[in-house]
C-alpha cells in the first residue's frame, strides 16, 4: 500500500512538473498575441495616417515633367513659387516602424519617397534663397519719395530664376523615367501601400512562437500521460 502511495505521489509530482512549462508558455502566448494585436492594429493605423498623408503629396507628385517639354511662364515671375507639403507621417513612420512588420519593399519604397522629398526641399530653399537675395538687391525706391519700392531685376536674374523653377519640376518632381525624383518614388510607395495594409494581419508569427508551440505540445503531452497513469494507478488501488 504504501508503495502504491508513493507511485501516487511520484505521478502527480511528475504531471505537475510537466504541465507547468506547458501552462507557462500558453499564459506567455497568449499575452503576446494580445500586444501583437494591438502592435498591428497601431501600424496599420500608422498605415493610413501615411496614406493620408501621400495622398496630399499627390497634388505635387502626380504630374510628370522633363527637361524637352515642361515650361511654365510663372517660372519667370518672382512672386510664385512652389509651396512645400507636410511629411512628418512618412518621416516618423520610417524611424519607428521596423521593415520586418510592414515588408522590405514598402519600407524601402517609403524610404526612397522620404529621400525624395529631401531633394526636392533643398530645391525649394535654393530657390527661396535666391529670391530673398534677388529682393535685396534689386529693390529699388521709387522717384517721387514715395514710400513705393520696385522691384526691377535684369533679365539675366529672370533667367535663373526661370532656371530654378524648371530645376524644382525636372529634378524634383521629374518623370517616371527619374527613379529618384518626388514622382516616381510617389508611385511607386502609393503602389506598395495598399497591399501591405491589406497584408498586415497576414505575417507569420517568428520561428521562436512555433518552437515554443511545438515543445509546450510536446511536454503537455508527457504530463497528460503521467495524468492518465496517476488516475489508472489510483483506480487500481480503490478497486
Amino acid at each position: 500500500m504504501d508503495s502504491t502511495i508513493s507511485d501516487l505521489k511520484d505521478l502527480i509530482t511528475a504531471a505537475s512538473i510537466s504541465l507547468s512549462p506547458a501552462i507557462a508558455w500558453l499564459t506567455f502566448y497568449s499575452l503576446w498575441r494580445e500586444k501583437r494585436r494591438e502592435r498591428l492594429s497601431s501600424i496599420r493605423q500608422r498605415l493610413l495616417e501615411v496614406k493620408e498623408e501621400m495622398e496630399y503629396i499627390g497634388n505635387w507628385a502626380r504630374a510628370e515633367y522633363n527637361e524637352e517639354s515642361s515650361h511654365d511662364d510663372n517660372w519667370h515671375n518672382p512672386f510664385w513659387q512652389v509651396k512645400d507639403f507636410p511629411s512628418r507621417q512618412i518621416e516618423n513612420f520610417n524611424r519607428e516602424i521596423f521593415p520586418s512588420e510592414v515588408g522590405r519593399s514598402l519600407s524601402d519604397a517609403l524610404v526612397q519617397l522620404e529621400a525624395a522629398i529631401a531633394q526636392f526641399r533643398t530645391l525649394l530653399e535654393k530657390h527661396r534663397k535666391f529670391l530673398q537675395d534677388g529682393f535685396i538687391t534689386y529693390n529699388q525706391k521709387a522717384k517721387d519719395r514715395s514710400s513705393s519700392f520696385y522691384f526691377l531685376p535684369p533679365a539675366k536674374w529672370l533667367a535663373e530664376l526661370y532656371r530654378l523653377n524648371k530645376e524644382i519640376h525636372v529634378k524634383g518632381i521629374g518623370s517616371s523615367i527619374n527613379p529618384k525624383g518626388l514622382h516616381s518614388s510617389w508611385i511607386k510607395a502609393s503602389k506598395e501601400l495598399d497591399p501591405a495594409v491589406s497584408k498586415l494581419s497576414l505575417i507569420k508569427s517568428p520561428k521562436f512562437i512555433c518552437a515554443g508551440h511545438l515543445l509546450a505540445g510536446v511536454i503537455g503531452v508527457i504530463g497528460l500521460g503521467f495524468i492518465v497513469a496517476f488516475f489508472y494507478e489510483a483506480l487500481s488501488y480503490i478497486l
